[in-house]
């Protein structure tokens, strides 16, 4: 049970930092006065970098037990309180852009890192529940969102940055008391996997259905990054306005609670194939997409998006779920780090595709190429999915 508590505080404290840094970034750069195309190509940029470098931490994780999830996410989380401090001192367009920039990318480096933590914790006999402490993550970038966004309003967006270095220096705290993942007990079976890491050459070769499905799922957050960049675009064309944006975004987060909550249970009771459940949040983002393009008024909008839970929560549930199940023990960072790679490449290519689309053929345009590419990243997955791994 303290085991659980601790890790749902990671996830808590983690996506509360990450929804402070990601879902305010227009908000505060606009602010300083940055234009929309700078800022879209520093989160562009910034999940990029991220996205590489993330799965070279993986390797490095998986690859000496010198150099643990806990001890990267101590190093990591210290780089990136540095920065938040940082910026309280630092004033400028070009020293804030860097700034910025450089915490979004140290801050995606730690996400297949947090992740790991439940999983790692259950292989060595101190069960995670993943569904119900991710849950808690999602609940606590809920209401992160909501303070925040109170806070602004009162005290403008320089709250951004004191709120960012508080949280981040909460994060390291959690992550501090976070029991150790190299126990004694484990050292032998660390040593062992140290022996027999695989090269990062061979990753692809050895688990080629997994590599191929990971494609499948990059697919489908491109459309749902995209969906999510260019939501206000979507409220918009039905009529509706920012205060049915927020009223849209606040039932999805909700959404997501009961699933993740239950995704454990699911998992262990019904529908035991992780694989599986990838499928079918496959097939419902199709279903959730032509939807959205058939959507004629801010009603619709709201009841699509009670689809949240069995579309991305389910979603972000069953792929880490995948990539523990699948890989070996000395690959396990690296295959979280694989998945997660999907969401931070998501927002760049989703960033670039739906404005080419938008601005070319308009919102439903946009819409009708998202639709085509969850198709396509669905049929990814179904085809990789009847190939078993060695």
């Amino acid at each position: 049970m303290k085991v659980n508590l601790k890790c749902s505080g990671l996830m808590a404290a983690y996506y509360a930092v990450h929804c402070v840094i990601f879902s305010y970034v227009t908000y505060y750069l606009a602010d300083i006065g940055i234009s929309d195309l700078v800022i879209s190509f520093v989160i562009s940029g910034a999940c990029a970098a991220g996205a590489v470098i993330q799965i070279v931490v993986g390797r490095i994780a998986d690859s000496t037990m010198h150099w643990n999830w806990k001890k990267l996410l101590l190093l990591f989380g210290g780089i990136e309180l540095a920065i938040a401090v940082s910026r309280l001192f630092i004033h400028g367009d070009i020293c804030e852009l860097i700034l910025y920039g450089l915490i979004m990318v140290v801050q995606l480096i730690m996400m297949p890192l947090v992740n790991l933590s439940g999983f790692d914790y259950t292989s060595k006999g101190m069960p995670v529940n993943y569904g119900v402490i991710r849950g808690v993550g999602s609940a606590a970038f809920a209401v992160a969102s909501y303070i925040i966004g109170k806070l602004t309003d009162n005290r403008g967006g320089r709250i951004v940055l004191t709120t960012t270095a508080v949280l981040t220096a909460a994060l390291l705290v959690v992550v501090f008391i976070m029991p150790d993942p190299g126990d004694p007990a484990s050292q032998k079976q660390d040593a062992d996997t140290e022996k027999k890491k695989t090269k990062i050459t061979d990753f692809i070769k050895k688990y080629p259905a997994f590599f191929v499905i990971s494609i499948g799922v990059t697919l489908i957050f491109v459309y749902h990054n995209m969906l999510t960049i260019f939501f206000i675009r979507v409220v918009e064309d039905v009529g509706g306005t920012g205060g049915n944006l927020g009223t849209s975004l606040a039932i999805a987060s909700i959404m997501e609670l009961p699933i993740l909550f239950i995704y454990g249970f699911i998992n262990r009771r019904v529908i035991k194939s992780s694989k599986l459940l990838l499928l079918i949040s496959c097939g419902l983002y199709i279903i959730r997409g032509v939807l959205y393009l058939f959507a004629g008024n801010v009603t619709m909008i709201y009841l699509i998006q009670l689809m949240q839970g069995v579309t991305y929560g389910l979603m972000v549930a069953a792929k880490a779920t995948y990539a523990d199940e699948c890989m070996e023990p000395e690959d396990k960072a690296t295959g979280q780090a694989v998945m997660t790679f999907a969401d931070a490449f998501g927002v760049v290519a989703g960033t670039f595709i739906g404005g080419a689309l938008i601005n070319y053929g308009g919102t439903r345009f946009m819409l009708l190429g998202g639709v085509i590419i969850t198709v396509i990243g669905t049929l990814v997955t179904l085809l990789a999915s009847v190939r078993k791994e060695k």
